[in-house]
């Protein structure tokens, strides 16, 4: 049986405002995941081909790119599970409904919404009959059990408020399910923690930024506060309660100049509370239920900390942490709960690796890019030497590389496939410091420690009988031993991410190129990407990151680029065109009490709500960016002879370009 999993809202990209039904809002991290017999074909996010960082609109290019790498069509699909409970669906839709009617062509149901989307993406009238819902912490809960390999196990399944809940704790064993607690929307964790965020200057709501930055705090300041916000209940319950007024009182005491320090003293005194809270959860139901297996899923689960402390507990024989912890994990369960419904063929077999994205283009096709970008980068030629050598080589010079192989990992974070790759001594500072958008990651993107899986006991501290495998998916946080030959500084941890051989061969050989040239068995990594788009996914977007950045090296495939300073006549031949989630606005307005004046921006629906300012010179040029002419063929008569000009045209469009409000390819591209 082929099952398609879907996450994501049902609009898109250009129905952000009239027309649609407005259920966006309530879902995200678009992605469709394949499965057949039980096993995963394919799995994709669809920011990594819309480019929307965290995109929720409906999942249509993912739907493509899975059925593509299957060779398939949506009428060989035999099932479609979406996660979320159908009927709070159709309520919404109803409400929405009622409150406008004349905003909408017709009144659906959200069975026919999704086939209607279908149809018009894929020309094929799909029997609505076949698109089963599956409610939402079940699907995490069913991600993670499914994925174990395991045959009986506790499951726990903690993450934001959604359709009225926001965790459930059940015994499964084999396909049979017990639901014995379910934790009501009020009572979220992730939710909380994203409200304190909200109601600190600056603001931090990514709760996995909140995690990082819990590691450099101190809980003390702000644990008798936080010790107000929740309460123990008996039989394994808790109520949280979030009094705003008192922490603006105590933030509002805090010296500007200290307001780091402090956010991160209040994100570990949270932590705390979260740590509290769990083992109290799962405490009382191990008591209650004699479980020796424990599986945890939900966005809670992309806390590294409290899952080592999970893992060093002893209170589980064996712990599977579910690295894919946002909704495109949903999809993943919502499918798999399907297969067991509807097929045994499929055996529940432990997840091996997340490796199930699009395949990474053909070496001609890479090649064609490269060339095709050849004023920018140069091919590093190494005749006897391959590219992991080639890479090593730079990365113990403390070059960080780019490092793009394989298939595409399926998550929310790089796992040494779509890879910026860093010398551990190069990422101590980093290390050190409090989390802040870096040269090419993000706010949330985890610096990972990756190592050779033979040498993991030698540099970390790993409880007893754990296996090196454990830790493939780099979701636990593991100290390292003191007196070794590295370390970041005294009582150090580090995010583990262990390599076989039989895993990834490739950066399994780059890190034994890398330990001949410097003796350590292990890189620091995190996602390749601009800190404004989702990991790259395609050769050219890899390319253009290398180029429009301040990364050095990119190695794709067997191909080793670097990139060349490039003179402003190089730029002026690169071709223009907005995002397809971008527009240009134009409005008029009063700049002073007696004076009014046309003002321009782009305005993208994902980023500030004011957009981006625009020249006049600028906006004439971009209303005539179509991708076909370049930018020199676009700039006005005469502004070619004014150097200053010119140049001043040029850092607007770099700077544009960076932050990916405008895309620049060259002829061919």
């Amino acid at each position: 049986m082929r099952i398609l999993g879907l996450s994501g809202g049902f609009n898109s990209i250009r129905e952000d405002e009239p027309g649609n039904f407005n259920i966006n809002q309530m879902r995200e991290n678009a992605a469709a995941v394949l499965v057949e017999n039980g096993k995963v074909i394919v799995a994709v996010e669809e920011e990594r081909l819309n480019r929307i960082p965290g995109s929720n609109h409906r999942p249509v290019l993912a739907i493509q790119r899975c059925l593509s790498e299957a060779g398939l069509t949506l009428a060989d699909i035999d099932r479609i599970a979406v996660y979320g409970e159908e009927k709070f669906y159709n309520h919404l839709l109803q409400r929405n409904y009622l409150a406008d009617p004349s905003r909408y062509d017709t009144y659906a149901t959200i069975r026919q919404v999704i086939r209607n989307y279908l149809a018009e993406a894929f020309d094929h009238r799909f029997d609505e009959r076949s698109i089963v819902f599956v409610k939402h912490q079940h699907a995490h809960a069913v991600s993670a059990f499914a994925c174990s390999g395991y045959e009986s196990a506790l499951v726990l399944s903690m993450d934001r408020a959604e359709d009225g809940f926001s965790g459930l704790v059940a015994k499964a064993v084999n396909d049979q399910w017990e639901l014995i607690q379910t934790y009501h929307d009020t009572d979220s964790l992730v939710s909380f923690c994203k409200e304190v965020g909200e109601h600190i200057h600056p603001s931090v709501t990514n709760y996995r930024q909140l995690f990082q930055m819990s590691r450099h705090g101190d809980a003390t300041p702000y644990r008798p506060y936080i010790k107000t916000c929740y309460e123990l209940l008996p039989n394994g319950s808790y109520k949280l309660r979030f009094d705003p007024n008192a922490l603006y009182e105590i933030m509002r005491l805090v010296p500007e100049a200290d307001a780091a320090k402090q956010q991160c003293n209040l994100a570990a005194s949270l932590q705390e509370m979260i740590e509290t809270i769990v083992f109290h959860v799962i405490g009382h139901y191990r008591a209650v239920t004699g479980a020796r297996r424990l599986c945890f899923a939900g966005e809670l689960a992309a806390n590294a900390a409290l899952n080592a402390k999970l893992l060093q507990s002893g209170l589980f024989d064996e712990l599977f942490i579910q690295p894919i912890t946002h909704d495109a994990g949903a999809a993943l369960g919502a499918a798999l709960a399907q297969q067991a419904e509807g097929d045994d063929s499929g055996k529940r077999q432990p997840m091996e690796d997340l490796f199930w994205g699009a395949r990474l283009a053909s070496q001609d096709h890479i090649e064609a890019a490269a060339e095709q970008w050849g004023a920018f980068v140069a091919v590093q030629q190494a005749p006897r030497l391959t590219v992991a050598e080639q890479v090593a080589s730079l990365l113990a010079r403390r070059e960080a590389v780019g490092w793009m192989q394989g298939r595409s990992e399926y998550g929310s974070f790089s796992l040494g496939n779509r890879s910026l790759l860093m010398h551990p001594y190069e990422a101590v500072s980093r290390i050190r410091d409090i989390p802040q958008p870096g040269m090419h990651s993000a706010p949330g993107d985890p610096l990972i420690v990756s190592i050779k899986e033979s040498a993991l006991h030698d540099y970390f501290e790993v409880p007893a009988a754990v296996l090196p495998s454990q830790f493939r998916f780099g979701n636990y946080l593991l100290a390292w031993t003191p007196g070794n030959d590295y370390m970041p500084e005294p009582h150090a941890y580090a995010q583990v991410h262990t390599v076989s051989a039989s895993d990834n061969p490739a950066l399994h050989q780059l890190l034994e190129s890398f330990q001949q040239q410097t003796g350590f068995p292990f890189l620091i990594q995190s996602s390749l990407r601009n800190p404004a788009e989702p990991i790259v996914e395609a050769p050219h977007e890899a390319i253009a990151l290398l180029v429009s950045g301040e990364l050095g090296h990119l190695a794709i495939g067997e191909l080793l680029l670097s990139r060349r300073e490039t003179a402003l006549p190089s730029l002026l031949q690169l071709r223009p065109q907005l995002p397809r989630y971008v527009t240009i606005t134009q409005s008029i307005g009063y700049e002073s009490p007696h004076r009014m004046a046309r003002k321009a921006a782009l305005v993208c629906p994902h980023r500030a709500a004011d957009g981006t300012a625009l020249s006049p010179q600028l906006y004439r040029l971009l209303t005539k960016a179509d991708g076909r002419r370049s930018l020199r063929e676009l700039l006005e008569p005469g502004s070619m002879e004014d150097s200053e000009q010119l140049e001043r045209y040029a850092g607007a469009i770099r700077g544009l370009w960076q932050q990916r409000l405008l895309l620049l390819q060259p002829e061919g591209g």
